[in-house]
């Protein structure tokens, strides 16, 4: 879903906003590059936070910018044992398979940012789109969102945090209905408003 999206996002579609803030779709590309290259580093057991947030690309180039931060990512996860490694984050000591859950959930969010941006509409697959809802929802409450990141970020020196890494990235949860799709209730849950 996300490489069918970005595939077709259009060269004069880069400087059109979109729904996360301070982001317009170029930027967001690349943050999305930079998601995926995060999760490449903890699947080779290096420190995600030392890879930048965010990267920069010709217009044009995104789609095979996109490929290769994927096919790097695949290759790190290939070994099954890397799942279950303890991986150091500034939010949380986890299983690196439960952090790979929350980049998922950093990739399925943000492509439907992008969808919404530019007017695509991912093909979601709700196995996929429910394995990041379930991330999120268990490590993220649905309220107190603003808080709970001003305190985490009392406890660190902010002037060394990479780039990419600013101010809290969700909102609170926002009510939709039960019987919406899977895809409408994990973006409400980030504290978007599906349409």
């Amino acid at each position: 879903m996300a490489s069918t999206t970005i595939d077709a996002v259009r060269t004069d579609q880069m400087t059109l906003p979109t729904p996360c803030d301070d982001l317009d779709v170029e930027a967001l590309l690349g943050h999305l590059v930079g998601v995926v290259n995060r999760a490449a580093a903890i699947g080779r057991g290096e420190d995600a936070m030392t890879v930048p947030g965010t990267v920069a690309s010709a217009e044009s180039a995104w789609p095979e910018v996109w490929a290769r931060a994927v096919a790097a990512a695949d290759d790190s996860w290939r070994d099954d044992a890397v799942l279950g490694r303890i991986v150091v984050l500034p939010w949380a000591t986890l299983p690196a398979g439960a952090a790979l859950l929350g980049y998922l959930n950093e990739v399925v969010v943000h492509t439907w940012d992008l969808g919404q941006a530019t007017g695509l509409q991912p093909a979601w697959d709700d196995e996929v789109v429910a394995a990041a809802h379930a991330a999120i929802s268990h490590s993220l409450p649905a309220e107190g969102r603003s808080e709970m990141f001003r305190k985490m970020m009392e406890q660190f020196d902010t002037s060394d945090l990479p780039d990419g890494f600013g101010g809290p990235p969700f909102a609170d949860a926002v009510a939709v209905s039960p019987t919406a799709r899977p895809i409408d209730r994990l973006v409400a849950y980030t504290g978007r408003r599906p349409a």
